[in-house]
């Protein structure tokens, strides 16, 4: 019996018999009382109408259901009338329901007359028609009630003869009162040959339902409209008198047309579901008490075994000994206990002894009843495994390549913060020559402080140029000059064992380039060659030089542009190594291409990048045991070969040669005064805040001065009025420099501000809108150059 259903001995139920075995399956909403008008059981219809649990109102009085459904109670005083009163009716309207009820309430008597308690039935009116209370008798509640079902149902009397049928039956059978009343299936049976048909299929049911007493069902399936198949499920229930005679038999049909479309939907998808599991790639196995029951073919596929080999095996056959099976079982339940799925890899045997890799996910077929079992979908995954290695392998070529951009992020934050330093050192160094007499003795000495610092400051330009940081611009380039200043640094870079040879032509006419990208063309051609040695003794030569090239020379180089015959500078590094085959040769410019064990492989590509952006072309020449020679060459200066540079690289900013000839210098020769010029300078450094400081005030100017971002901000913002130039860090912690600038900016367009930094301008300054700032000095910078760069910018501003 469902849950919120009595049972059957109950002291109400066991007095209304006829009523019990239809209980189930009422869907009007039915409440059954004592003889004290406390509830004892409702169905589910009233649970659903009340909104409540039927444990929650069991053992309630009947009046509080009247409040559950906002009815006042002078709507139903039969419910409050004694327990032995006559059947009464009532029609009302529930609220809650927004519909109105017939409310039906029956007593119940026990075998000596006395009252047991009552039956209330809410028979919900809508398409039914009043019905007066008044008049209302005890069948034709029963009616409502088994008129408002959506099963078809009958009563047949003991003899076999129909007496009564619900509306829904009387629909589907298209019947009135005349023409079932009193009659047998056989009489009916005349009328239609859908009646025919129906009765016999359901005889059998009838006859096998009276000889044992009990329900008895049987599906039956009728074609009520061309090409549409309905079917039913078909219940009959016998009751019997006291004595044992037949009372009657109740005969209930309900459509399951919908639900056997759904079984029939169900068992397509299994059988879908059993062609995507024998397709499937990946095994897939059905494990009880660590054995296989079942398995998917992938499995056989994977393993070599076939499912007959493999079901009923424990799974130690796929392990590679007892051990490994033990522990991984082990792991695995462990997991399903505390997680309800375990996933990892492992190694499993196939059939032929070979060992696999196998990505392995198991889970309950059942969490709550883990003896049905559990599911193992098993991948084979040795192929990722061995491109891992392969992978791995490419990592660890890759680690120079790591270890020479950590080492340039470290060189590019050490020369940022010499800068600093720096600053501090040549900033008091003029000033301290500024307050000497010119006689004075400590002169000299403090020039040298000062000759050594600039000195510095060129070691830490070269630092930043190693960390792609540095200040980069087209100029005329010594490739012979490049070669002598790289000396002291490419001793830390090659091969203690290697024995370089310098041969370089000081006489070298200048090429136009970026020196920084020449310096890493030149490491690059002196690492590869260093590790051709493989750590043996061996001989580096280093040349440069100037030649005629013709095309037939021009067949046996690499480039990708338009490159002619002509004069060209070049630059070679041979090596004693072990050199290459040509096929070998063919493929040193590809990415990630090397023929050492470790190593980066990408030098010689990055170079190839840097010899194409300035029109150069490259020669190699190698053999197995003869070394390697490799030589860059790139075209001399002159008048077509500006076009086309220009063209490629973009404008040419002015070399050494050109110092003084562009519009700063114009600028410059206007008279412009400092003096009482007030200038707000932005550092987070204390010391280059206080050199810069000392400096301007040696120039007559008014200072303030912000150690952060935020100070800055708010100084600018209380006396903008009265700042003529804005002296501004670009890296400072919390609120950065291009931040500042865009909030000065924001309160006054034309604050002149002038941008510094340790790193290069264009590094800098990055994605700075053009225009916003007005100047930029490079820290470490002097008393003339910051000069410079405030007058030549006030002068702009000025205009």
């Amino acid at each position: 019996m469902e849950p919120g259903f009595p049972d059957a001995n109950s002291d109400v139920l066991k007095y209304i018999p006829d009523l019990e075995r239809l209980y189930a399956i009422f869907t009007v909403p039915v409440i059954i009382h004592d003889q004290d008008h406390r509830i004892i059981s409702l169905n589910r219809a009233m649970s659903v109408l009340l909104d409540i649990d039927a444990e929650a109102i069991r053992g309630r009085r009947c009046a509080e259901v009247l409040r559950l459904l906002n009815i006042s109670s002078g709507m139903c005083p039969f419910l409050d009338a004694g327990a032995s009163a006559p059947p009464d009716s009532i029609q009302t309207y529930i609220p809650k329901a927004r519909a109105s009820f017939l409310l039906t309430r029956y007593p119940v008597f026990d075998d000596h007359g006395n009252s047991a308690g009552g039956i209330c039935i809410f028979n919900k009116l809508s398409g039914i028609g009043e019905v007066h209370s008044e008049s209302a008798e005890k069948d034709q509640h029963l009616e409502y009630m088994l008129d408002a079902q959506t099963d078809f149902m009958c009563w047949k009397d003991g003899h076999g003869a129909w007496t009564y049928v619900n509306r829904t039956g009387r629909k589907f059978f298209r019947l009135e009162e005349k023409d079932y009343k009193g009659k047998t299936d056989f009489e009916i049976a005349a009328i239609n040959v859908l009646f025919r048909v129906f009765f016999a299929k359901c005889a059998a049911v009838e006859n096998e339902a009276w000889s044992s007493g009990r329900t008895a069902s049987v599906k039956v399936t009728l074609e009520l409209t061309s090409h549409k198949l309905s079917t039913f499920e078909v219940t009959k229930v016998p009751v019997f008198n006291r004595d044992g005679s037949r009372k009657g038999m109740i005969t209930i049909a309900r459509d399951i047309s919908r639900r056997v479309t759904t079984e029939h939907e169900l068992h397509s998808a299994i059988s879908q579901l059993n062609v995507i599991l024998d397709s499937i790639s990946s095994a897939i196995a059905l494990v009880i008490d660590r054995k296989i029951i079942w398995t998917n073919p992938a499995a056989e596929r994977l393993f070599g075994y076939s499912g007959a080999e493999l079901q009923g095996c424990t799974t130690d056959i796929l392990h590679g000994s007892r051990d490994a099976y033990e522990d991984f079982s082990s792991h695995v339940y462990l997991e399903l206990g505390r997680k309800g799925y375990s996933r990892g890899e492992i190694r499993l045997r196939k059939k032929n002894g070979e060992m696999v890799w196998c990505l392995y996910s198991t889970t309950f077929v059942n969490p709550e009843d883990p003896s049905q079992g559990i599911i193992v979908a098993v991948e084979d995954i040795q192929a990722q495994k061995d491109a891992w290695e392969r992978e791995q392998k490419l990592q660890e070529k890759m680690q120079h390549a790591q270890k020479l951009e950590s080492l340039g992020v470290l060189a590019g934050g050490i020369a940022h913060d010499f800068n600093n330093l720096l600053m501090g050192i040549l900033g008091n160094t003029e000033l301290c020559l500024m307050k000497l007499e010119p006689n004075s003795p400590l002169r000299k000495y403090i020039e040298r402080v000062r000759s050594a610092s600039k000195k510095a400051a060129d070691l830490t330009a070269q630092m930043l140029a190693y960390s792609g940081r540095g200040h980069f611009i087209i100029e005329p380039v010594n490739l012979s000059t490049v070669v002598s200043e790289m000396s002291e640094l490419l001793d830390s870079v090659i091969s203690k064992k290697a024995r370089v040879v310098f041969n370089l032509d000081h006489r070298l006419p200048a090429v136009r380039g970026d020196v920084s990208q020449m310096r890493q063309v030149v490491m690059n051609l002196l690492v590869n060659a260093s590790e051709a040695l493989e750590d043996m003794p061996g001989d580096i030569v280093v040349s440069t030089g100037v030649m005629d090239v013709d095309a037939e020379y021009l067949q046996k180089v690499y480039f990708d542009h338009e490159a002619g015959p002509g004069k060209y500078v070049w630059l070679e590094v041979s090596d004693s190594g072990t050199g290459m085959d040509a096929q070998t040769v063919s493929r040193i410019f590809e990415p990630f291409f090397t023929t050492k064990f470790s190593g980066r492989g990408l030098g010689l590509a990055a170079m190839l990048g840097i010899v194409r952006g300035h029109h150069g072309i490259i020669r190699v020449d190698s053999e197995p045991g003869k070394g390697t020679t490799v030589r860059v060459l790139f075209p001399l200066y002159d008048a077509m070969q500006q076009i086309i540079l220009e063209r490629d690289i973009g404008d040419f900013s002015p070399g050494v040669e050109d110092v003084g000839k562009g519009p700063d210098a114009v600028l410059e020769n206007e008279p412009v005064s400092l003096d009482s010029k007030r200038v707000l300078i932005v550092d987070d450094d204390s010391k280059v805040l206080d050199v810069a400081k000392n400096l301007l005030k040696s120039q007559g100017c008014s200072v303030i001065t912000a150690s952060d971002g935020q100070e800055a901000i708010k100084l600018f913002s209380a006396e903008f009025a009265g700042i003529d130039v804005v002296l501004l860090d670009l890296t400072m912690p919390d609120i950065d420099g291009k931040e500042v600038l865009r909030q000065i900016r924001s309160m006054d367009q034309d604050a002149c501000i002038i941008l510094s930094s340790g790193y290069s301008e264009e590094e800098s300054i990055g994605d700075i809108d053009k225009g916003t700032a007005d100047g930029f000095v490079h820290k470490p910078y002097t008393l003339s150059e910051l000069v410079r760069v405030l007058t030549s910018a006030l002068v702009k501003r000025s205009r």
